[in-house]
């Protein structure tokens, strides 16, 4: 015995021309404003977020640790992320 579907609701469009428009994810907030802008560079968009985060510096302690621990392509990743937190900060 198949479970029963109740019926489509009528909603008096004819087409899909007459459906309103469907909302924008984000609701209704541009993507462009949510997506930072694609030449930024990881590392930088890495130390603005932990800033905004955390706070200067908690973002330079994070950042210190992190960068201690990895080794490698990773270590220098957050190498720059350290730089570009200590730059901003004595901004």
């Amino acid at each position: 015995m198949e479970p029963s579907v109740p019926p489509r609701p009528d909603f008096g469009w004819s087409t899909a021309a007459e459906r309103p428009a469907a909302r924008q994810p984000g609701g209704g907030v541009p993507t462009a404003a949510i997506e930072p802008p694609a030449d930024v560079d990881p590392a930088v968009r890495t130390a603005r977020w932990l800033m905004q985060t955390y706070g200067p510096v908690e973002a330079e302690n994070r950042a210190a640790i992190v960068e201690e621990f990895y080794s490698g392509e990773q270590r220098a990743f957050w190498r720059r992320v350290l730089a570009d937190v200590r730059q901003t900060r004595q901004r």
